[in-house]
């Protein structure tokens, strides 16, 4: 059975399971990002840089971390603690795409899966997205977003490959919106 297989056999007491789960892995979670306000590194990688320029570890990763967007006042709405597949090094920062501008929690789920392009059960457990930015596909153009290091205002929690079905549908977006 395929994943698209597994979405359609979802019915709602699975998908409340789903957010149960989800929901008790983020109050487990959400406590490493407090009490940060300086660079973020990655605690498994022993205080390097999670995307320093040489070998870029994050790309291909999924990270949650609060961020004070640089152009907050001008900005229709920003997400203060993004979902994002960094995409690589880019000025002052890195690309990745923000997973909670698609709104639908199984189309994100769906959306990220499909670009594995393999099945979620014969996703390894440290196997890492190779994506490239596709300008035609109209999902990578409205996730795609440039952040600054120095906008960024906590760690990163990487999420293992496991979790993701755990922490891809959970609403945890922060949107500020303009006033």
């Amino acid at each position: 059975m395929n994943f698209y297989d597994l979405l359609k056999l979802l019915n709602r007491k699975t998908l409340e399971s789903l957010r149960q789960k989800s929901a008790e892995w983020f109050q487990r979670r959400i406590g490493q990002l407090t009490g940060y306000n300086r660079l973020p590194t990655d605690p498994d990688d022993k205080g390097t840089n999670i995307l320093k320029t040489s070998g870029n570890r994050g790309q291909g990763n999924l990270i949650m971390f609060y961020y004070d967007a640089k152009h907050k006042d001008t900005l229709p709405m920003w997400d203060r603690f993004p979902l994002v597949i960094p995409l690589g090094p880019a000025k002052g920062g890195f690309l990745g795409l923000n997973l909670h501008y698609i709104e639908d929690p199984k189309m994100r789920l769906q959306f990220l899966f499909n670009l594995t392009g393999i099945d979620k059960k014969d996703i390894p457990p440290n196997f890492r997205l190779n994506v490239n930015f596709d300008s035609k596909d109209p999902l990578m153009r409205l996730c795609v977003k440039h952040y600054l290091r120095g906008h960024i205002r906590s760690r990163f929690i990487r999420i293992p490959v496991d979790e993701w079905e755990n922490v891809v549908p959970l609403q945890t977006a922060q949107w500020v919106y303009k006033r």
